[in-house]
């Protein structure tokens, strides 16, 4: 009796077998290829002009995965909308692990900033880890007549429009420092966008600006020298770098945070293998001396994590700048 079974099913198990083949051939093409991963250049998308942090940030990442894949790893500057352009190029993206980008403020910044965005920064990206960090510090022109961050609130509650403060553009981080500041003192201040977080910093040097939030590596020296004044540091602690300026915190404003980052992702549906392969050379990466030394003179402080870490950090990010933002008008189309 089982042999008639037997071959009374065949003709219905063939076309099953053959739909169950055709199902799996996708995943096996999904596994060979990132067995064979890369064969090809990888493209790392910058969001940003370049000369920025975050382009030298990404040149150096580019430069250290494709010496350890032996591929070359090419940057493609897509600057416009406060990093929306790049990212969104990105995430359009087949996720087969020869398209990366880089991001910074606006990871955690945008979804909260946009009314509508082309993309999610979260749904449509996978973490592979944080580059680098700088911490910030808000300074103020030299003849301005305070010396630290409650003298500044209590001159520009005095003088309102009065006191500017300068960007790199709006939904930059220097931009939303700004914002949050004017927001959690409850002042009224005079936003002034440049081209560029460094056009910014020169500004308030030549006297154009009052205020600006900037890395504190890049401000240090003109600080020292008196160019600037620094007013506070915008850090969970004070800087060793300026042990003598109070933070934030200590000044009665702790939720006045800028952190300064740049980190490494990839198209949502790219390989856990090949997210692994990534993380594991930025993590020996940021071992050598020689990036180390890159990255320090680029002002960054070279770090990596998990991806899990990153995205953890991430969220965390986006729900405090959710908090900040949900008392301003600041939202864009």
């Amino acid at each position: 009796m089982s042999i008639p079974q037997a071959r009374s099913a065949a003709p219905f198990a063939l076309p099953a077998l053959v739909a169950l083949a055709a199902l799996m051939l996708p995943q096996a093409d999904a596994v060979h290829a990132a067995e064979a991963w890369p064969a090809r250049p990888i493209r790392m998308v910058l969001p940003f002009p370049p000369g920025g942090a975050t382009d030298t940030v990404g040149r150096i990442a580019a430069q250290k995965i494709g010496e350890n894949l032996g591929q070359p790893v090419v940057t493609d500057n897509r600057p416009g909308a406060a990093g929306a352009i790049g990212f969104e190029l990105a995430a359009k993206s087949r996720p087969d692990g020869y398209t990366l980008v880089v991001a910074g403020q606006p990871l955690v910044v945008l979804p909260v900033l946009y009314r509508k965005l082309p993309f999610d920064m979260v749904r449509d990206f996978t973490p592979i880890t944080l580059l680098g960090q700088t911490p910030q510090v808000l300074v103020g022109r030299a003849a301005l007549p305070v010396r630290n961050l409650k003298e500044l609130i209590d001159h520009a509650r005095a003088h309102p429009r009065k006191v500017s403060y300068g960007s790199g553009g709006v939904g930059t981080g220097n931009h939303l420092g700004g914002e949050m500041l004017q927001h959690l003192a409850k002042i009224d201040l005079l936003h002034v966008p440049y081209k560029g977080a460094g056009q910014a910093f020169v500004a308030v040097m030549a006297g154009e600006v009052d205020l600006v939030t900037i890395g504190m590596t890049t401000a240090l020296t003109q600080i020292q020298s008196g160019k600037v004044r620094a007013l506070a540091a915008l850090t969970p602690k004070r800087s060793a770098a300026l042990p003598d300026l109070a933070t934030s915190a200590e000044s009665g404003y702790p939720d006045f945070r800028v952190n300064s980052f740049h980190a490494l992702l990839a198209p949502t549906g790219t390989p856990r293998t090949i997210i692994d392969r990534l993380n594991g050379i930025w993590a020996k990466a940021v071992s050598t001396a020689d990036t180390r030394e890159r990255m320090e003179k680029a002002e960054v402080e070279p770090v990596s994590t998990t991806p899990e870490e990153f995205r953890r950090f991430q969220m965390d990010e986006i729900a405090r700048w959710t908090t900040l933002l949900k008392g301003t008008n600041l939202r864009l189309d």
